[in-house]
């Protein structure tokens, strides 16, 4: 039986098909969003590390982070959302999400297709998706009865 299920990435502009998405750290491109939690919201909640790239299943969430991109930290919006493909071995679960299956983080990613450019901003849908993906998580938190903190120190 075939589970796939498509992974994707929203965040800068500029990648087709073939290309290697990599990490801030290697690419040298500033961080694409500023963890800015009055700006952000929800969002906020859900970090990044610079030496890794965000994929997830959800396309919703992926659309999220693809319309809150910046170049600049001042101006946000216009990201592009790819659907990417990565070794099943180089998927390592997402250390601020890891009780809720499909959200993941590696060293790089594949753009198998350009899916949606200039993602426009919707505060309004990202807070839904942002504050349903963390409910989600937390309830899988107390399923698993870990009251540990999620988030990496």
């Amino acid at each position: 039986m075939d589970d796939y299920q498509p992974l994707w990435h929203g965040g800068a502009p500029g990648l087709v098909a073939g290309d290697l998405l990599l990490p801030p750290s290697e690419t040298m491109v500033p961080f694409t969003r500023k963890n800015d939690a009055e700006l952000l919201g929800p969002e906020a909640k859900i970090t990044q590390r610079a030496d890794r790239v965000y994929v997830t299943t959800n396309r919703q969430l992926a659309q999220v982070f693809a319309s809150n991109w910046s170049l600049d930290g001042a101006r946000f919006g216009f990201g592009t959302l790819y659907r990417v493909t990565v070794p099943v071995e180089d998927l390592e679960q997402d250390e601020d999400l890891p009780f809720l299956p499909g959200h993941f983080q590696c060293a790089f990613a594949t753009v198998e297709k350009v899916w949606q450019l200039r993602v426009k901003r919707a505060p309004a849908f990202a807070t839904q998706v942002l504050n349903a993906t963390l409910k989600a998580h937390e309830e899988a938190v107390r399923d698993t009865g870990d009251s540990t903190e999620s988030k990496p120190s």
